[in-house]
């Protein structure tokens, strides 16, 4: 008896799982989890702190803008948006973020 299969080729009924095999190696990666569970947290985090701090801090470490742009963007003082950021700061080291 020959084999027919000569070319190899996929199994026919991998096809329709590359989504289940994708959600278990995902499931299964404890770096991807890592990064799950500290985004759950920073989301808890930033609930907590007001809408213009966050832009404000998202405006300077997100978007590499100075100060005085941040201070533009956000129409606070120079000196205002950096204590705003101190406080991040602080509010993030509370929740073990940094």
């Amino acid at each position: 008896m020959t084999e027919m299969n000569v070319g190899g080729g996929r199994m026919p009924h991998n096809l329709n799982r590359v989504a289940e095999i994708t959600i278990i190696h995902m499931e299964n990666d404890l770096q991807l989890k890592l990064y799950d569970y500290q985004k759950e947290i920073i989301e808890t985090a930033l609930s907590f702190i007001p809408d213009n701090v966050i832009r404000v801090v998202k405006d300077y470490y997100g978007n590499k803008n100075g100060w005085v742009v941040v201070s533009m963007n956000g129409c606070v003082d120079e000196c205002t948006a950096r204590t705003w950021r101190d406080n991040f700061k602080d509010e993030a080291v509370k929740w073990y973020i940094i």
